[in-house]
């Protein structure tokens, strides 16, 4: 009888409210108070959100999980919010740049000037690269090579995760000792203290090279500082290798523009 009367007050809720809902893909990392704290208007109703989606175990959150998130638990999100998530544009681009939303499966063509928010996903092509601009103090420039997969994301400073690919990136060097970007890769992470370096990373080992300022890169709770004509490599289960000597510094081109 207990049972019933709760599945009644369930199916009362969903006739008040209505079932429009978005759908979040269950990412590496994610947990279920992880993503009721982020998606959820009062993250403690995270059984009613196991419930919705007929899951018995917080257990049962794992990456690939699609999640139906009901509008009436989402978080509701105000106009000053979304101006506060832009972080940056796309500055310029040669080929083709595609950008798929948070929690969705589409990938969409961009254009020039396109606006970036938290948690963006944009992917290069072969035989194409983009600048993408943080336009918040310090200025960030990031040149992506071809076929790069990277993530836009915002902790306690701005960042980003490179899940594939290569990166150029170049930032304002203002206060040298404050961390100014922080970056994410499958194997380690970074903290930028300044300014000009470069990153490629695929499932299994990231290569950094500092050219200008200092990075420090972190992995299996070991951190070694990079500075200025030093690389490091982290192979993905292992800490970062001492630091050596780059045979040769690299500079940020400009990115050839399109043609109007």
């Amino acid at each position: 009888m207990f049972h019933k009367k709760i599945l009644f007050l369930f199916l009362l809720t969903f006739h008040l409210y209505g079932d429009d809902f978005t759908n979040y893909k269950v990412e590496k990392g994610d947990t279920l108070s992880k993503i009721a704290k982020e998606y959820l208007s009062d993250p403690r109703k995270w059984r009613d959100l196991l419930q919705y989606n007929s899951i018995e175990s917080p257990n049962l959150i794992r990456p690939g999980l699609m999640l139906k998130i009901p509008d009436f638990l989402a978080k509701k999100q105000k106009a000053s919010d979304v101006k506060q998530t832009t972080l940056a544009r796309v500055l310029s681009k040669v080929g083709l740049l595609k950008l798929k939303k948070n929690g969705m499966e589409e990938w969409n063509d961009i254009e020039k000037d396109k606006e970036l928010i938290i948690n963006d996903i944009i992917r290069t092509a072969e035989n194409s690269s983009a600048e993408i601009d943080f336009f918040e103090s310090p200025k960030t420039i990031i040149l992506m090579r071809e076929q790069s997969i990277m993530k836009i994301k915002l902790e306690d400073v701005k960042g980003i995760e490179l899940k594939l690919g290569e990166i150029f990136i170049k930032t304002e060097n203002k206060d040298s000792g404050a961390v100014k970007f922080k970056l994410k890769t499958n194997a380690s992470t970074g903290e930028v203290k300044g300014t000009e370096f470069q990153v490629s990373s695929d499932n299994n080992v990231t290569r950094y090279g500092c050219y200008e300022g200092t990075i420090e890169v972190s992995a299996e709770k070991q951190t070694v500082k990079v500075p200025a004509g030093y690389g490091t490599i982290v192979i993905k289960g292992q800490p970062p290798m001492k630091p050596f000597k780059l045979l040769e510094k690299v500079k940020i081109k400009p990115i050839v523009k399109e043609d109007i």
